[in-house]
């Protein structure tokens, strides 16, 4: 068959040109419902790039009609370079992959024309396209041709990387790889891998992808880690219902927030509270049911939050969680902690101070994620940053009252807001709850008490002369500043817990300086009967507080802090007097006065045995309260004995003509708390408790004595590491 000639739009594409005629169209044309108009070939030699037309010559009416300056629409086809086809027509006219026939349209009405009547066509030729085209690029632009040394392919001929020069780069940075492998030659083999990686057109997803569970390999540490999951949820898992859950949150709100003094009720709604942290839901929970009347239904309630609380801090410790709500569980949680878990009370303190410290809590007041959080869109700029405020002056007093307790400095600094100045306003601020002042107050409280408690460990270090008139001063008056500026303004609840905090607290700072030598050198005369009159003031007072307003709820007021500030008085109040009868003091108080001493003690005692709260709370009073009557049958068998030199049998009248009601109570109780240790098995034995004389012998003994503190270790404070360092000192003055 003989040869026919290709159609324009064929030639233009350099496409097959399928007919069998030249009249008849070619059946790419018909397909694409195209002109296909054909223009006889001229035979002999071409139009190429040596005899093109020059630029404005006449012989070429097509660049006479056609201006340079006027920019023509090109074919878009997928190839490696778009720009080497007829400009006869704009569009592509091709099938494409997806099976839709898209119509070009021709380029223009004249070069329509000009092919139609036959015209001979001056860029027939494929190198005078090229030509054309390279003449109407910008300047200092490259075509993109396909070569070895560049990226391009025919599924990445749009991409950013088509026209870089892989060679050109390696070739500049051959010497700067050899740094990159100890082989030198190795160097430009790690460049060409990193390359490959950088530039691949097909890259594999999971070559990039993070599980969540691997998020917190670069994710802030100052952002909060949530305990949130339907299986530590106590509604969703079913350990309470929501008629339980509710009842719970208003007695937390009616009888425990105005002690803990931590969460505001504007904020922390059930719904807030599930969003936000499990721990917190869980521990608000607890303290609540703690506060019940004692039951079957409250002891289960209890029971089953204390294991929950147990799981959920496990799980907080073993995987990091942390957020502000996590450590105002912690709080919450340690206020009313149960007897077993007394020991990790600073435990769970430091680990509130180490999560607010990473969440920079202590030096923003309204950090980003609390701002930027969904959770706390609700809330207003002020009552957020008030509520992280209230945690942090929360948080401060809690470690400036265990400092005290344990006589050593408090790890948290001063800041300006727990500064003087500060706390003057800040109860009074708007958005202020009614407990606040109690907050600003006992932080006020804590601040003169632990410098007064410093500047005795510094006496006590360097070996000073003491003078306990002008020590009594001192603390008496740093007493009264804090009564004149704030007694007046707290509730009536909040005075009695006031009254017994600041007797507690006066009389750990007039003993501190006798704790550790009243064994073996004694106590002056005003300073025994001054410390002995402030620890009996205290415990007197205490047996009111301890039963509370309301009948067998006196929870509120029996914290942990306060349980054992109170065993710490009861116990040196006995050791007053115990040296005062081995040291044959004369001016010691007479026999009838020691007694009255002793009922006041053994009175707290069988109130501490007796505290009729649940067993997280009543195991630590009953515990204190039986090591307290122990000692306290002790020290009365010694003082009676004392006035009967001679005959037993004498001293066994003298007994029952004193006191014989007082003495035979005392022992029926030493037996009926006896059986009740040894039938229950619970309580403390460490030191001796009841003898087989129903403990009427002998005289005090260390062990009688043992207690979880004391301040026998201030006078070694000059073996501290620091032994002479303020709060404050650690940002001026130390220098590592």
């Amino acid at each position: 068959m003989p040869a026919v000639t290709a159609c324009l739009a064929c030639r233009a594409l350099k496409a097959k040109c399928r007919r069998d005629d030249v009249k008849d169209d070619c059946l790419r044309c018909s397909r694409l419902g195209i002109a296909c108009e054909s223009v006889p070939r001229k035979l002999g030699r071409r139009l190429g790039s040596k005899n093109r037309p020059k630029s404005g010559s006449t012989s070429s009416p097509s660049l006479q009609t056609t201006p340079r300056s006027v920019k023509q629409p090109r074919i878009s086809i997928k190839s490696p370079s778009p720009r080497h086809h007829a400009r006869e027509y704009a569009d592509e006219a091709e099938t494409p992959r997806d099976g839709n026939t898209r119509h070009c349209t021709p380029l223009s009405t004249s070069q329509h024309q000009q092919t139609s009547s036959g015209a001979a066509q001056p860029f027939s030729n494929m190198l005078n396209v090229l030509a054309k085209v390279a003449d109407e690029m910008p300047p200092n632009q490259l075509p993109s041709i396909p070569q070895n040394n560049l990226i391009s392919s025919p599924e990445t001929a749009t991409s950013p990387y088509s026209v870089f020069d892989r060679r050109k780069f390696l070739d500049m940075y051959r010497q700067a790889s050899r740094s990159l492998d100890p082989d030198p030659y190795m160097g430009m083999a790690v460049l060409e891998e990193g390359l490959d990686l950088l530039l691949n057109n097909d890259p594999d997803e999971r070559e990039t992808k993070i599980l969540p569970s691997e998020e917190v390999v670069y994710s802030r540490v100052d952002q909060p880690r949530r305990d949130l999951a339907d299986e530590w949820d106590v509604l969703t898992n079913g350990s309470l219902s929501e008629h339980e859950v509710e009842d719970l949150l208003d007695v937390y709100w009616t009888r425990v927030n105005p002690i803990i003094r931590l969460l505001d009720p504007k904020i922390y709604t059930l719904q807030y509270m599930r969003s936000t942290s499990c721990f917190l839901v869980s521990t608000v929970l607890q303290v609540a049911a703690q506060c019940l009347p004692v039951s079957r239904h409250s002891s289960s309630l209890v029971s089953r939050l204390d294991q929950h609380i147990d799981l959920l801090h496990s799980e907080i410790v073993k995987k990091g969680l942390q957020s502000l709500e996590v450590c105002q569980g912690l709080l919450i949680y340690s206020t009313y902690m149960r007897a077993n878990k007394q020991h990790q009370t600073w435990q769970f303190i430091a680990q509130a101070i180490s999560m607010a410290i990473e969440l920079r809590l202590d030096v923003n007041a309204s950090p980003t994620w609390h701002s930027t959080e969904p959770i706390h869109s609700h809330l207003r700029a002020s009552v957020k940053r008030r509520n992280i405020q209230r945690f942090w002056m929360c948080l401060s007093e809690w470690d400036r009252r265990l400092a005290f307790i344990r006589g050593r400095r408090p790890l948290l600094r001063d800041t300006m807001l727990t500064s003087t100045n500060s706390l003057r306003t800040w109860w009074c601020e708007p958005d202020a709850l009614d407990c606040d002042v109690m907050t600003c107050a006992t932080i006020s409280f804590r601040g003169p008490v632990g410098t007064v408690q410093r500047n005795m460990q510094r006496a006590m270090a360097t070996h000073e002369l003491l003078s306990f008139e002008k020590h009594l001063a001192n603390v008496d008056s740093e007493m009264d500043s804090w009564r004149a500026e704030w007694y007046n303004r707290l509730s009536p609840d909040d005075k009695q817990r006031a009254d017994h905090d600041i007797r507690a607290s006066r009389f750990v700072l007039l003993m501190t300086p006798y704790d550790n030598r009243l064994g073996n050198e004694g106590m002056p005369p005003l300073a025994r009967d001054e410390c002995l009159v402030a620890a009996l003031e205290v415990c007197k007072n205490a047996i009111p507080l301890l039963g509370g307003r309301q009948m067998g709820l006196p929870v509120q007021n029996v914290t942990a802090a306060r349980l054992y500030l109170l065993g710490y008085t009861s116990l040196c109040a006995l050791r007053i007097m115990d040296a005062a009868l081995r040291t044959r003091d004369e001016s010691r108080p007479n026999m009838e006065e020691e007694l009255f001493h002793l009922s006041i003690l053994s009175a707290l005692a069988d109130k501490l045995c007796k505290l009729n709260v649940h067993q997280n709370i009543a195991l630590i009073a009953s515990v204190l309260g039986r090591r307290l009557l122990h000692a306290c049958r002790k020290v009365v068998n010694c003082t009676l004995s004392r006035e009967t030199p001679i005959n037993p049998a004498d001293q066994m009248a003298s007994i029952n003509t004193i006191n014989t009601g007082f003495i035979n109570n005392l022992q029926q109780n030493t037996h009926h708390h006896h059986n009740i240790f040894n039938s229950n098995g619970h309580g403390n034995n460490n030191g001796g408790l009841i003898d087989d004389l129903g403990g009427l012998t002998g005289t005090l003994v260390p062990q009688d004595l043992e207690f979880s503190f004391d301040f026998a270790h201030l006078p070694n404070m000059g073996m501290d590491l620091f032994p002479l360092f303020d709060n404050n000192d650690f940002g001026t003055g130390y220098m590592p």
